[in-house]
């Protein structure tokens, strides 16, 4: 009986690192599923910012160069002969 219950008891001290050892493995996975989430989160934010800020300065070019044409044209000088072939793809 005595010998029964130290094998027993050695099952249940096996059980127990398993399942802690199985935990520790989740906690390391979970883990470096958050890092990821976190990183891929910051990759589509400077994605974005860099975006908006290409589309900003894009509508500026394109505003600038719209006053001007109109500066030129109230003034009477037309100078689309001047423009680069590309401009219009701006």
């Amino acid at each position: 009986m005595v010998d029964k219950m130290k094998i027993n008891s050695r099952e249940s001290g096996m059980a127990l690192v398993f399942a802690i050892g199985l935990l520790a493995l989740l906690l390391a996975v979970g883990i470096a599923f958050v890092g990821n989430s976190v990183n891929s989160r910051r990759a589509a934010e400077n994605n974005s910012a860099r975006t908006q800020a290409r589309m900003l300065a894009m509508s500026a070019l394109s505003r600038a160069a719209s006053s001007i044409m109109i500066h030129a044209h109230q003034y009477g000088r037309d100078h689309n002969d001047e423009l680069p072939e590309n401009f219009n793809h701006l």
